[in-house]
């Protein structure tokens, strides 16, 4: 015997349960037939039709009934579905595994942002693009395939994925690779590294570190860049809160806006001579640095101070300079702010 219940939102979704466990209902449009069911028991939920799933928010409600949420583990989108809205499945509790259908060419903004246990995603062997936060904060995310299709990745799709080992770019990718078994994604045309993780080795052939491409790395321990590496954009390391080691080349000769910002167990730093541009507040908010060699004979480019929202640190960090050129720093807008020595 089937029970209806009419809930009342936004949009409307007609619930019906079938022997107290498994639910079944429909995302309803103008334009789009869509249909969700449930089994409480194995947390298996799919979503099926044809069109776009629409746009869900805060006010409207979501998807499935609020109460359900808890219960889906396993989340099988099927063919016939073309869109996918964004913030669509964030944060729904207990979400694992996702199943993605070739008929979505695009994973929108943060569509399924804080899955805290999110462990498994299928990507469709037809994606275009992978928006922004799309997946931030799955920290239970292991691994992630890029397919050969997709031809946009946003530099924050995977921030704060804390737990993400394991990058493979499809060869057959013309846009983006993970050479040499790196765990990284590539932009090959720029040899810019644009996402990493715990367990990337950076290839000596790489030029530049994208924007907030290891933001959130809390896990990441250590990190030695190659000599071909010319500039570290802005937020690279950001909130990398166990890293303790930065090895920076010899080639280095921009670190961007925010660099290291919340590396907190970041104790010291050596700045090689190579380096002609230093942006915004590349270590604020970390505060347990206590030594800055600079290498530098030429002063860099310091655009604000070093640091923000970190009490007493211009007294507690030491700036070592080279002796031959200590008055230079001295007499320099920010520079001579700082607790400077020389060597």
């Amino acid at each position: 015997m089937k029970k209806s219940i009419l809930i009342y939102v936004f949009f409307c979704l007609v619930i019906q349960v079938v022997n107290g466990r498994i639910y079944t209902g429909r995302c309803d449009t103008s334009k789009n037939k869509i249909y969700w069911e449930l089994d409480t028991e194995t947390g298996n939920a799919t979503i099926s039709g044809k069109g776009k799933l629409p746009f869900i928010n805060m006010f409207d409600g979501y998807i499935f009934d609020e109460a359900l949420l808890p219960f889906i583990k396993h989340l099988s989108i099927e063919k016939g579905i073309t869109y996918l809205a964004e913030g669509s499945f964030n944060i729904y509790p207990n979400l694992e595994s996702i199943t993605i259908p070739s008929s979505v060419k695009i994973i929108n903004h943060s569509i399924f942002s804080g899955c805290s246990k999110l462990v498994s995603v299928s990507l469709p062997p037809n994606l275009k693009e992978i928006e922004f936060m799309a997946f931030s904060g799955c920290s239970s995310l292991r691994s992630i395939t890029i397919p050969g299709s997709v031809k946009k990745i946003h530099e924050t799709a995977f921030s704060d994925c804390i737990n993400l080992r394991s990058i493979s770019v499809d060869p057959s990718n013309s846009v983006y690779d993970s050479r040499h078994g790196c765990n990284a994604i590539i932009e090959t045309g720029s040899n810019s590294l644009i996402i990493g993780c715990i367990s990337t080795n950076i290839p000596d052939d790489v030029e530049r570190i994208g924007n907030r491409a290891f933001s959130g790395c809390s896990s990441l321990k250590s990190i030695t860049i190659p000599g071909s590496v010319k500039e570290i954009g802005s937020g690279a390391f950001c909130v990398c809160s166990d890293l303790t080691s930065v090895i920076l080349p010899e080639s280095l000769e921009k670190i961007g806006n925010e660099a290291f910002s919340g590396c907190s167990s970041l104790r010291s730093i050596t700045i090689p001579s190579s380096v002609k541009e230093i942006g915004e507040f590349i270590f604020a908010y970390s505060d347990g640095l206590t030594n800055v060699t600079v290498m530098c004979k030429n002063v860099p480019t310091l655009h604000t101070p070093f640091f923000r929202g970190v009490k007493n640190i211009k007294r507690n960090c030491v700036f070592q300079v080279p002796s031959d050129c200590f008055s230079q720093y001295k007499s320099t807008p920010f520079w001579k702010d700082l607790n400077i020595s020389s060597f």
